[in-house]
């Protein structure tokens, strides 16, 4: 069970744990998420039933009525500076149409659309979404949804141009009843009440002429508690009983948006460009740019590179759940490849050496650091330095300078006639740390004098 409690004018609980009033709900059936309206990656509560959330003591009996009791405890302006006081808030939001987008269409597409026409927005708009409807086979088949970042302003005609980064592409989501009615040229017949799904009775119940040029027709009706819109796509004429259901493609239109999921996108029966997840631009065939994900694995383009990672199928007649763990890094890493494992990487030592020493650094774990000098030297392994445990390195002493391994405080673990020193031409050796303060020395190997 979930526990939300308002706290105070700019503060929340949840489960005991305060938050600033900077979260704001949303539906998705019978589930409520719950995120940060300035970071859409800060989602606070993953999507739950409505009736797991207590709120101020008060269970809901629906996900709407929950919704609506959390604006005024999950959000409020006045986190924004101290002091101040929540001045004509009412975290509606703002839906902005911006008309059909065809194929193939690209992110400059979308900013050409937002920059030719001039768009108000609030200090008190959030979210502001930019959307438009995208046809496939000449029907409106999704809507496409753009999250502006650009905060308040005047946005295109005579005000500031939209760039983009100040657009965030969210899920695309099922066309809506308020959606066909914003949708461009879009003519709405109601047909009521069919409570046994026989429209092309009631659509020939009497004339209809659906010649108007650049019109798209949409006949709606209602029926077991679903409502649903037809699409007409015969040719545009006066019709007096006879139009056919292959004159239409029918659709049940959903109330409330509702993003899709992965299966959802691999199961549909658009083509494949459809498919791409986070398409960032798309010319055609030549200069495209796409993420794509297909039941094969991901496929990444650039021009004309091209990255794709396949995932194998197990040797096996047993089904197989298996994990890849990626661990926890503090800073920027990468993959090992299979043919990193066949060379190493060589440090060549001798203009990083001070008064006959060299400190080795946490950067120098996983080469081989070569020392050509003909001075005798110090490598050392210092306690004042961090280094991981389980890290090696090699050395090798490439010329006629011998190189001594020291250290300020670490046990050093060795075989006895190995002490920690190279010795001749192209010696070798290496180290291991072990744990804090514990290395493990491997030498000293004389490959030539």
């Amino acid at each position: 069970m979930v526990i939300i409690n308002s706290v105070s004018d700019t503060r929340f609980s949840l489960n005991g744990i305060e938050y600033l009033k900077n979260y704001v709900s949303q539906v998705y059936g019978q589930f409520v998420e719950i995120y940060n309206c300035y970071e859409r990656n800060d989602t606070l509560l993953e999507q739950t039933s409505y009736n797991d959330i207590i709120v101020n003591g008060q269970v809901y009996n629906s996900a709407a009525g929950l919704h609506a009791a959390l604006q005024s405890v999950l959000f409020t302006r006045s986190t924004l500076t101290s002091g101040s006081s929540d001045f004509n808030q009412d975290n509606k939001g703002k839906s902005i149409y911006i008309g059909t987008i065809t194929q193939p269409y690209s992110v400059y597409s979308i900013l050409n659309k937002i920059n030719s026409r001039r768009t108000v927005i609030e200090a008190t708009d959030t979210p502001v979404i930019f959307w438009g409807d995208k046809v496939i086979n000449g029907v409106p088949a999704e809507r496409i949804n753009y999250l502006w970042m650009g905060g308040k302003g005047v946005v295109g005609t005579g005000g500031s141009p939209a760039n983009l980064s100040q657009l965030y592409l969210l899920p695309s989501s099922s066309i809506s009843q308020s959606d066909i009615e914003e949708i461009d040229n879009s003519i709405i017949i109601d047909l009521g009440e069919i409570s046994n799904g026989n429209y092309i009775d009631a659509v020939n119940a009497e004339p209809r002429e659906l010649n108007l040029p650049n019109k798209t027709y949409y006949f709606s009706y209602t029926g077991g508690g679903n409502l649903y819109f037809l699409i007409f796509k015969g040719v545009p004429g006066v019709y007096n009983g006879n139009l056919t259901v292959s004159d239409f493609t029918a659709t049940p239109v959903n109330t409330e948006i509702i993003a899709p999921g992965l299966n959802d996108v691999l199961q549909s029966s658009f083509q494949a460009n459809d498919k791409r997840i986070g398409l960032f631009e798309n010319e055609g065939e030549e200069g495209e740019t796409y993420l794509e994900l297909s039941a094969n694995g991901y496929s990444y383009r650039k021009n004309d590179y091209e990255v794709n990672i396949v995932f194998s199928t197990p040797v096996t007649e047993n089904d197989v759940a298996a994990s890849i763990m990626i661990p926890a890094v503090k800073e920027d890493d990468s993959f090992a490849l299979k043919s990193d494992r066949r060379k190493q990487e060589l440090k060549v030592i001798d203009n990083y050496i001070e008064d006959n020493l060299y400190t080795i650094t946490p950067d120098d774990f996983g080469k081989t650091l070569v020392y050509n000098g003909l001075e005798n030297i110090d490598m050392l392994l210092s306690t004042n330095i961090l280094y991981e445990n389980g890290d090696t390195l090699h050395f090798l002493q490439a010329g006629a300078g011998t190189i001594k391994f020291v250290t300020n405080g670490f046990i050093l673990h060795h075989a006895a006639d190995e002490l920690p020193e190279t010795y001749g031409f192209y010696s070798m050796a290496a180290i291991t740390i072990l744990d804090e303060f514990s290395v493990m020395v491997f030498g000293k190997l004389k490959l030539a004098d």
